[in-house]
């Protein structure tokens, strides 16, 4: 989903965790892929404009809110 470009474009932030962070074109929130997780479903971070983690999204995109985890923060 991150590389459909209509949808997603490059963020200019560092990457976090090694993983390149996109920004969402008509929300502007930030996206990036975690596939760190041993035993567990790849699946993307999502947070907002300040950075604040708020859930986790399937690989087709579909957003949980209830993965909010406030320990988790992009540097905006």
């Amino acid at each position: 989903v991150l590389r459909d470009t209509t949808l997603f474009k490059l963020s200019s932030l560092p990457p976090y965790d090694g993983r390149k962070v996109y920004q969402e074109v008509q929300t502007n929130r930030y996206w990036y892929v975690d596939n760190l997780h041993y035993g567990h479903a790849t699946h993307l971070e999502v947070f907002d404009l300040q950075g604040r983690h708020i859930g986790e999204a399937s690989l087709d995109g579909k957003l949980d809110l209830t993965k909010q985890d406030p320990r988790k923060r992009l540097s905006t």
